[in-house]
């Protein structure tokens, strides 16, 4: 019997958050173009129920961006 008392939930970081900032113009009388940019973030988090330290994902960050017209 393992006491996990005290142990983070499995599968569930602490912090979450998500930017997608958006900016639109006119190039032309005709034609729109935009810049777009993802922002993602997640905290560390635990796989394991047991607590077991190998089952730990590191925190991360992803950033995506994109150009473009309709």
């Amino acid at each position: 019997m393992q006491d996990v008392r005290d142990g983070e939930t499995p599968a569930t970081p602490h912090v979450r958050v998500t930017l997608n900032p958006r900016y639109e113009h006119a190039i032309s009388s005709t034609l729109n173009g935009f810049v777009e940019v993802d922002a993602s973030y997640q905290s560390s988090q635990q796989f394991a129920i047991e607590q077991d330290p190998n089952q730990v994902q590191d925190a991360y960050t992803l950033l995506d961006a994109s150009i473009g017209g309709p």
